[in-house]
């Protein structure tokens, strides 16, 4: 696979085109190939960062919603966000305990304006994670606009910081800015977070100046690594240059900032990709039929006679098992049915399926006027955990959203004691046209 790696900072822009072979890299060009597809790393100090608890075995839209709302303190109510999560500690048999990072989708819309298709989005503090030498890990990496420190273990972040160098910071300050970032960040990982070090990366112009180089090496008295560059094509100053874009191309998808509508529609495209695929190697097969020599064309339909017998076979115990008369009492059951049905216009039952196969009512009731159909619904609702209560609710209310056309009251009230939710629920829907 073709990668053009792209990061995005505050003024720099760079890129670098690799071909990816498993976990081998192979250098292309400093410029975009033909067919290569665009991951980028963007320069993001403000990305949010927070732990939530969410219950296990929710798709990713309710995990999305849950997770706006638990962190709707910290969130801008009016923008969307996409979201990476990381396993953290599993509190209990349904709850697990995530470490979230939340990515506004309107700065993604920005750069798909000057990037076009964004094939992989991420922020630049994750692209040091893939650089591991075991256990747990504090990378430090500088250069012109920015320092990124990021401290994982097995590709997961245990702590990660960006920041922003000012741009009236003059070349003598340069270097004590770097060290004051380290010292104040090493401190705080190893006392408040109580993170014990294994190794220490030092990358970007930082690796380059040896007075910083020793200023570090004073104070945490451990090995600083070099790394050793791993892309064919590339020499050692290349690839500390690169650093950031080679990261990039070496995360996987649960690094991935791209919206979750974006991911569904590149998934089925795909998908579509697939089957067109399939259809014409299944043309083809059909098309070799021509070729086929009589007798198979003779033993498929004997195949063909075969099960007609047997469907004869099976119509005639059916018959056997139940009278005419009886047949005739379903035929005519279910042509009710189905007339009750149309008696409400626009399928009323149907639009509202979801929610009665969501809801374990009580008491269901159909009143019908001369200008609104009324649907009430009672129902009593019992849970393991708060947490499935509130994965209920939300999954209740998106529902509730999406009907179209109806005058919805609603009330619940919970007991939390018994993990219990009592609901009301009154449909009503105007007549547009009395079916007669």
């Amino acid at each position: 696979m073709k990668i053009y790696s792209v990061y995005h900072g505050n003024q720099i822009r760079k890129g670098i085109s690799l071909k990816k072979k498993g976990d081998e890299l192979i250098y292309l060009s400093f410029d975009r190939v033909a067919r290569s597809k665009t991951y980028l790393s963007i320069h993001y100090p403000d990305i949010i960062n927070s732990t939530v608890s969410l219950p296990n075995l929710i798709n990713e839209e309710t995990r999305n919603l849950l997770t706006k709302n638990k962190l709707s303190n910290l969130l801008q109510p009016e923008k969307d966000y996409t979201f990476v999560f990381f396993p953290k500690e599993k509190i209990s048999e349904t709850e697990t305990l995530f470490e979230v990072y939340a990515f506004p989708v309107d700065i993604y819309q920005q750069l798909t304006s000057e990037y076009g298709q964004i094939d992989f989005l991420t922020v630049d503090i994750f692209s040091l994670i893939p650089f591991s030498l075991g256990g747990k890990t504090f990378h430090f990496y500088s250069d012109k606009e920015k320092i990124l420190i990021s401290v994982y273990e097995d590709m997961v972040p245990l702590y990660t910081r960006a920041v922003s160098i000012p741009e009236s910071t003059s070349e003598e300050q340069y270097i004590n800015y770097l060290y004051e970032n380290f010292s104040v960040t090493y401190s705080f990982v190893s006392q408040n977070k109580r993170i014990n070090v294994d190794n220490i990366i030092i990358s970007g112009l930082a690796f380059d100046n040896e007075e910083f180089i020793n200023l570090v090496y004073d104070q945490v008295r451990k090995p600083i690594v070099n790394l050793i560059p791993m892309v064919k094509g590339l020499n050692p100053q290349q690839f500390n240059e690169f650093i950031v874009e080679i990261g990039t191309t070496l995360l996987n998808e649960t690094f991935d900032f791209l919206p979750l509508d974006i991911k569904k529609e590149r998934f089925f495209s795909g998908v579509i990709k697939q089957l067109s695929f399939f259809l014409i190697l299944l043309t083809a097969a059909i098309l070799f039929i021509d070729f086929i020599k009589f007798s198979k064309v003779q033993e498929v339909n004997q195949q063909v006679s075969v099960l007609k017998q047997q469907i004869e076979n099976k119509l005639h115990k059916i018959h056997s098992i139940f009278k005419p008369e009886e047949i005739n009492y379903y035929r005519k059951y279910f042509s009710l049915l189905n007339k009750s049905l149309n008696s409400f216009p626009d399928n009323i039952m149907l639009q509202i399926s979801d929610l009665l196969f969501l809801l374990d009512e009580k008491k269901f009731e159909i009143n019908k006027g001369a200008n609104s159909v009324v649907i009430s619904i009672v129902s009593t609702q019992n849970f393991n955990s708060i947490a499935e209560m509130e994965n209920f609710k939300y999954r209740l209310n998106l529902l509730i959203s999406q009907l179209k056309g109806f005058k919805i009251n609603k009330s619940i009230q919970e007991d939390l004691q018994n993990f219990r939710l009592y609901i009301n629920l009154t449909l009503e829907k105007g007549l547009k046209n009395e079916v007669q």
